[in-house]
């Protein structure tokens, strides 16, 4: 069974359709014990709530699920079963609700508001492997990751030719004034950097795994605006490209990091505070009326999470984006505040 592979569009919207008896795991892929706490906890659910066919049915999914999962995902994995399908999808960070174990819900549908968090906050990922012996660049967000062509890249110092320089003045002039047993591996990072930015999305974050000198006279000869500082360190040539993308990731999430404090900021400093509502009454018409441009959920707060996931819905349906919250970060604590396109009434039994 192929059931845990990256997330198609398609697939989502099926995810998000889906109606029935729906259970939903959010839950660490490491321990064995972590799911098989996740499928005793919806046993017990599905035995109150559903028939005996379909208790037999969606467990037996989750004990595939469970089987099917040898390898541990550093962000752990969302489990969507019903009694005549399933789809494990690999998470770049766990609800922390289920952080250190699980998370399991049961439902007429599944509840995906962690899983839209996670798609929405996941960064392009390329690592640049770089030594005076190899040169690669691979793509990490590819599932599997995978080494990326690119036409004039240096395959390493050695075989490197150099730079025609005659009209490039400005790197000329660089060059003239650097340590003499330095200027070739410039010349080097330069050509490196050169080429890839043929081919580099200007959105990806570029991790850089590779030794000095060569990290640093690569980070000042880059041209791209997402270099991840730190990157990886050390020679990475032995390295394969799981091994370098799983590197990778204290980068990715301090980016991620990074990113989401920029959007709690805004919020804070959002100067149109009609704009921000932090009431149930005017988001969830918002949503309706496809209002709401940012949404920032806790999805720590189990007493709120069927709100949180009617917000949600809504605000992925008309293409808000949808940021993590704690409790501490948000308005009044509150479950949900979002920062609206335009004014939206609350409905009529909180108006006034």
């Amino acid at each position: 069974m192929d059931a845990m592979r990256a997330l198609s569009p398609a697939e989502l919207t099926r995810i998000i359709d889906r109606r029935g008896v729906c259970v939903t795991v959010y839950a660490e892929t490491g321990p064995r014990a972590m799911l098989d706490d996740a499928i005793h906890e919806a046993s017990l659910l599905l035995r109150r709530e559903a028939d005996d066919a379909t208790h037999t049915a969606v467990l037996d999914w989750l004990r595939d699920a469970a089987a099917d999962i040898r390898t541990p995902v550093p962000g752990g994995a969302a489990i969507f079963a019903t009694a005549t399908d399933l789809r494990v999808v690999p998470l770049e960070s766990l609800p922390s609700a289920a952080s250190g174990g699980t998370q399991v819900r049961l439902g007429d549908r599944f509840f995906v508001a962690p899983l839209l968090v996670d798609l929405q906050s996941r960064i392009p990922v390329m690592v640049l492997a770089l030594s005076q012996n190899s040169v690669r660049l691979v793509d990490a967000s590819a599932d599997p990751p995978r080494i990326v062509p690119v036409p004039g890249l240096p395959d390493s110092l050695r075989g490197f030719d150099a730079l025609d320089l005659t009209n490039d003045r400005e790197t000329l002039a660089h060059l003239r004034t650097s340590e003499e047993p330095t200027i070739r591996e410039r010349q080097y990072a330069h050509a490196i950097d050169q080429a890839i930015g043929g081919v580099l999305d200007p959105a990806a974050l570029l991790v850089v795994a590779a030794a000095e000198p060569l990290a640093g006279l690569f980070a000042e000869s880059s041209h791209h605006d997402r270099l991840a500082h730190p990157g990886i360190h050390g020679n990475a040539d032995d390295m394969t490209p799981d091994e370098l993308a799983r590197a990778a990731l204290p980068s990715v999430e301090r980016e991620r990091e990074t990113v989401r404090d920029r959007e709690l900021a805004r919020l804070a400093e959002f100067p149109k505070r009609e704009l921000v509502a932090d009431r149930s009454a005017v988001i969830l018409p918002a949503g309706r009326l496809g209002a709401i441009d940012t949404l920032y959920v806790d999805l720590d707060r189990p007493d709120e999470a069927a709100y949180v996931e009617e917000a949600a819905r809504a605000a992925y349906a008309d293409d808000a984006r949808i940021v993590s919250a704690r409790a501490s970060e948000l308005p009044e604590r509150a479950a949900a505040v979002a920062i609206l396109r335009y004014p939206v009434q609350p409905e009529p039994s909180e108006a006034g």
